[in-house]
C-alpha cells in the first residue's frame, strides 16, 4: 500500500495512538504538515526555461508578525543563487516570481509592498527584483567551484526553500510604536509604513549575537520574537502564457522544526537552512503498510528533515503519445532538498559522501544514485524497464542501471514507438525515459545495491548506498505534469494541464 506524503503523521493519527497506548509522544516532534500549514515550505521546482514562470505565494495565517528566510538553490548541486528576508505583519500574503532576464540568468520579481530584508532594487513597470547569482558555485562568493558548471544559466532551474524565524509576541491589536519591526511593517492602507527601518534593523550587526547562533540580542528590535509556529502556507505555479498552460508544484510542508528559541540571522548570510533545525528532534511518520514510525532523539537536525522526507519509491501517473490532432506528454520533477548537505564537501565538512547518498558530487561534477523502474499501463499489467535499455544517465566506464544525479531532476515521458522526448518543461537536467506502455503508473524506486564505480577500470566496482538511521530509501518530493493538447478544431486549439504530488511509499527502519 503507498501512503501519500500529505496523509502521514497527522495530529489526529498520532492522538488516537497515544489514547490506545500505542505511543508515547516525544516533546517535539518534527513531522510532515497534514493541513497545509507550518514552518518550513520547500516548493520542489521552480523554472524560468521553455517560456516558463514560477509564480509563488507565501501567507501568515496568523494575527502576529513573521520573520522568514527565502532561499532558491539551483538544480544541479542545490548552491544557493538567491536569498532574501520575508517580514509578513499579521494575515499578511508575499507574492512574487522567478521569470528570464531575457538571456542566461533569472530574477526573482515581485510587485508585492511586505516589506524585505535587504530591500529590493527596482525592476521594471513599479516591480522589484533580485538577480539570480552565480557566486554560490562559480568561486567567485565564499564556497569553492563545485565542478558543476560555472554558466550563469545553472540559476535558471532549482527549487525554493522558505524557514520561518521567528514570531512575534505582539498581536495585531496590540501592535504599537514601542514595536518597532511590527509597527514598521504592518501595513495602512495596503503598504507597510516603513520598511527602510525594516530593512535597516537587519543590516545592523549590533541587533545580533556575534556568535551567529540566530539568537537576537535581548534589548534588540528583535527581542519581541519567540520560537517558529505552524502559521505558514503557499503555493507554486509553473505558467507557460505563450503555450497556455500551468502547472501546480505545491510546496511540502514541514512542521515543528524548531521549538525554544528563534532563528533570525542577517540577510544573506546562508541562514538559516534546513539544518537549524532543533537538534535531539524525533520524528513521526506512517510506513507503507499504514504503521507509526518514531524515531527518537536525532542529534543531527538535518537528518531528521532528512526522515521526515524519506521515501523508498515514489509512484505517479504519465501519459506519452497521441494521434495527429490530440496529444499527451509528461514530466516528472524529482527533487532532493537535503542533498547538498550530504554531498556537497564544500559545504558538508566531509571529503566524500554522507550517508544516505553515494557520491559526492564536487568530484565528478555531479552526484549519483541508482533507481529501479516499474511501468503499469491502465489495465494494471506491470513490468520492470531492463537495464539493456538506453540509458539516460550514462557514467563514463559504461552504461550502468538508471541514475539520478542532481538535486533536481526531470523525466521525459518519451513515446515507445518514437523513442524520443517530447518534454514539457525543457529542463537542461531533463532525462528521457523509456516507456513500456503510452499510459499508465511509474514507480521510481531507490535500491540500496548501489551503482558502478564512475571512472573504475574494474567494471564490477559498486559504489553502495549506506541507509540514514535505519531508513533504506532517500529524501525525496516532487511532482508529475501531464500536458494534454488537442487541435481537432482548426484554429481552436484547446490545451490542458495537470500537476500532481507523487505519492510515496515508505519501509520503515
Amino acid at each position: 500500500m503507498m501512503i501519500p506524503r500529505t496523509l502521514r503523521a497527522t495530529p489526529l493519527a498520532l492522538a488516537l495512538a497515544a489514547a490506545a497506548g500505542a505511543l508515547t509522544a516525544p516533546a517535539h516532534a518534527i513531522n510532515l504538515a497534514p493541513h497545509g500549514k507550518g514552518e518550513v515550505l520547500i516548493f520542489p521546482y521552480y523554472t524560468v526555461r521553455n517560456g516558463f514562470d514560477t509564480l509563488v505565494s507565501i501567507t501568515n495565517a496568523s494575527d502576529r508578525t513573521v520573520l522568514a528566510a527565502l532561499r532558491l538553490r539551483e538544480a544541479n548541486n542545490g548552491r544557493t543563487v538567491g536569498e532574501l528576508h520575508l517580514i509578513l505583519s499579521p494575515h499578511d500574503m508575499w507574492t512574487g516570481g522567478v521569470t528570464s532576464n531575457g538571456g542566461s540568468g533569472a530574477y526573482l520579481r515581485s510587485f508585492d509592498a511586505s516589506c524585505t530584508a535587504p530591500a529590493l532594487p527596482a525592476g521594471p513597470s513599479g516591480s522589484k527584483q533580485l538577480a539570480l547569482s552565480a557566486s554560490g558555485y562559480d568561486g567567485s562568493g565564499a564556497l569553492p567551484v563545485d565542478n558543476g558548471g560555472t554558466s550563469l544559466a545553472r540559476v535558471q532551474e532549482g527549487f525554493i526553500e522558505l524557514i520561518e524565524m521567528g514570531i512575534s509576541t505582539v498581536p495585531e491589536s496590540t501592535i504599537v510604536s514601542a514595536s518597532p519591526i511590527e509597527y514598521a511593517s504592518q501595513h495602512t492602507a495596503g503598504v507597510p509604513r516603513d520598511c527602510a527601518l525594516v530593512a535597516g534593523a537587519f543590516a545592523e550587526a549590533a541587533n545580533f549575537a556575534e556568535s551567529g547562533s540566530g539568537a537576537a540580542l535581548a534589548g534588540s528590535v528583535f527581542s519581541s520574537f519567540e520560537a517558529p509556529r505552524n502559521v505558514l502556507f503557499g503555493s507554486a505555479t509553473l505558467i507557460n502564457v505563450g503555450s497556455g498552460h500551468a502547472y501546480d508544484a505545491a510546496p511540502t510542508v514541514i512542521q515543528n522544526f524548531r521549538s525554544g528559541t528563534p532563528i533570525v540571522y542577517r540577510p544573506q548570510a546562508g541562514q538559516p537552512s534546513l539544518a537549524n533545525g532543533d537538534a535531539g528532534m524525533s520524528t513521526t511518520l506512517f510506513d507503507r503498510d499504514g504503521a507509526l514510525v518514531t524515531t527518537l532523539a536525532i542529534a543531527n537536525p538535518v537528518d531528521a528533515v532528512s526522515v521526515v522526507l524519506m521515501a523508498d519509491s515514489l509512484s505517479n501517473e504519465y501519459a506519452s503519445g497521441g494521434t495527429a490532432t490530440s496529444g499527451a506528454r509528461t514530466d516528472w520533477v524529482i527533487t532532493f532538498p537535503t542533498k547538498h548537505f550530504y554531498t556537497d564537501t564544500g559545504t558538508n565538512g566531509s571529503n566524500g559522501p554522507l550517508p544516505p547518498f553515494s557520491q559526492a558530487f564536487p568530484t565528478t561534477g555531479q552526484s549519483c544514485d541508482r533507481i529501479d523502474l516499474i511501468h503499469a499501463d491502465r489495465k494494471g499489467r506491470s513490468a520492470a524497464v531492463p537495464e539493456t535499455r538506453p540509458q539516460f544517465a550514462t557514467p563514463p566506464s559504461g552504461p550502468y542501471f538508471y541514475h539520478l544525479c542532481s538535486s533536481v531532476n526531470r523525466l521525459a515521458m518519451a513515446d515507445p514507438s518514437s523513442g524520443t522526448s517530447q518534454g514539457v518543461l525543457g529542463s537542461e537536467f531533463a532525462r528521457s525515459l523509456p516507456l513500456l506502455y503510452s499510459s499508465g503508473v511509474l514507480s521510481v524506486s531507490f535500491p540500496l545495491t548501489g551503482l558502478q564505480e564512475f571512472g573504475g577500470l574494474n567494471s564490477q566496482i559498486q559504489t553502495l548506498r549506506s541507509a540514514l538511521l535505519g531508513y533504506t530509501g532517500l529524501p525525496a518530493i516532487g511532482f508529475s505534469v501531464i500536458e494534454r493538447n488537442n487541435s481537432a478544431e482548426a484554429g481552436n486549439n484547446r490545451n490542458y494541464g495537470s500537476g500532481r504530488p507523487h505519492a510515496v511509499d515508505l519501509i520503515g527502519p
